[in-house]
């Protein structure tokens, strides 16, 4: 009686620790995922930030080629009796 005893004793003791031990490993898993998914989101903004600014460079030089692109197609001519901007390139040669 006493061995079966020692024996539950013993077995019961080798179950906790192996709930321990799989409790902990599933900790560590979860953990890691937390990381690495917070690492995943830090890359992701630096990314877009990277994309956000890229954008916001090109459409500075697309404001600066319109803008340039409208000082040269508004031309006003000081005969004519119009001050309507001369926009069409027909317009431009007849006058």
């Amino acid at each position: 009686m006493d061995n079966y005893l020692i024996l539950i004793f013993c077995g019961s003791g080798f179950l906790i620790a192996a709930v321990i031990v799989v409790l902990y490993r599933y900790y560590r898993k979860t953990i890691k995922i937390k990381e690495q998914d917070i690492v995943y989101h830090i890359h992701e903004q630096d990314r877009l930030s990277k994309e956000l600014e890229y954008v916001n460079v090109e459409k500075k030089v697309m404001e600066k080629m319109l803008e340039a692109k409208i000082d040269a197609v508004v031309l006003v001519t000081p005969s004519s009796k119009r001050d309507t901007p001369i926009t069409n390139r027909r317009e431009r040669k007849n006058h």
